[in-house]
């Protein structure tokens, strides 16, 4: 890199700002303090730097000063505990806006960040605040600090995995991310586009080399699995590893039994539900992180923006049944009625 933030020179030093503040309040104009109607809130701050060194380039990653505040989704959903606090939040099996069926309305949900807007987030969370920061395709925030992006690049389809997508000429392109699967190419921010090794100890950030992805023999052949290869055994099990911008959490790419999620664990928006609570995944297929906001139904067609599609052969059977019974239960009633 050949100019630091401030104009200086190389080597570059830089601070990493994160708060973040969870309560069950909220202040009138008048100063008055209220009881929040959507129960616990969560208000999460960050400039959005790094604690690694970034892919060298020709200028380190600009601060992007991220605020927001949105209802903390961590309880169980129709709880019938009368100590819960977000009682008022239970939400519908499915308060995504798109059909797992349907082939437009997939390719909507995973290849079109438009729905990272905040006018979306308002629709599930009338209480969702922006107070700063540049938040296109910005799903959630890494337990780091650093902003998650959607899977796919800024040019449009699956970023380790490009395929070209209707009218987005560049959308075969391929965008170059560092050695924690991040990268600020495109727009100047750093962020990540899927299951970052760097978010965890164990992983390369303990290297104070920016190296590139592609001066890396195991992450040029396989972004995906260089990124699980620091996991330790004892990290190979559900944990957070960051909050989606909805107010889910997001955990990382392995399930309790130390197995990786697979596509019939998951929604179109790449979560799932335990124990009553819904979760979003990292996964080693597209779209990598949150695909849209949850809980969504079930996927049964592949979007085509990727190359690294998986979908549930038994998602698409049992909608193959119902569809298939539907249509002969018409033909009876319309033979016998």
């Amino acid at each position: 890199m050949t100019s630091c933030p401030d104009g200086s020179s190389p080597p570059c030093v830089w601070k990493r700002k994160m708060a973040t503040v969870c309560n069950t309040d909220t202040t009138t104009s008048s100063g008055r303090l209220l009881e929040s109607s959507s129960g616990a809130k969560i208000r999460m701050q960050t400039n959005g730097l790094p604690n690694h060194c970034p892919e060298p380039g020709a200028s380190v990653p600009k601060e992007n000063i991220i605020d927001f505040e949105v209802s903390f989704k961590n309880k169980p959903r129709n709880s019938q505990k009368m100590n819960r606090n977000l009682a008022s939040q239970d939400e519908p099996v499915n308060t995504s806006l798109y059909d797992g069926d349907d082939q437009n309305s997939v390719n909507n949900a995973l290849c079109d960040g438009s729905w990272t807007q905040a006018g979306f987030l308002k629709q599930i969370d009338p209480e969702y605040n922006e107070y700063s920061g540049n938040f296109e395709s910005i799903v959630g925030i890494a337990l780091n600090g650093v902003p998650i992006h959607t899977g796919n690049s800024e040019y449009g389809s699956d970023v380790f995995y490009p395929k070209q997508f209707g009218k987005k000429v560049y959308s075969g392109k391929k965008i170059s991310v560092d050695k924690c699967l991040g990268g600020s190419e495109y727009s100047g921010y750093y962020h990540y586009y899927a299951w970052s090794p760097c978010i965890l100890p164990s992983g390369p950030s303990r290297n104070s080399d920016s190296d590139s992805c592609n001066l890396i023999p195991a992450c040029k052949d396989d972004a995906l699995a260089y990124s699980l290869s620091f996991m330790k055994n004892q990290e190979k099990t559900i944990m957070v590893i960051g909050v989606a911008r909805d107010g889910h959490s997001i955990l990382g790419p392995y399930r309790k039994d130390g197995m990786l999620w697979q596509p019939c664990d998951v929604d179109l928006c790449n979560g799932l539900e335990i124990a009553g609570i819904y979760y979003y995944v990292t996964t080693m297929f597209h779209p990598y992180t949150v695909g849209c906001w949850g809980p969504g139904p079930k996927k049964t067609v592949s979007q085509e923006c990727s190359n690294n599609v998986k979908v549930c052969s038994y998602g698409r059977i049992l909608s193959y049944a119902l569809k298939t019974f539907t249509i002969l239960s018409a033909i009876y009633f319309t033979i016998f009625y």
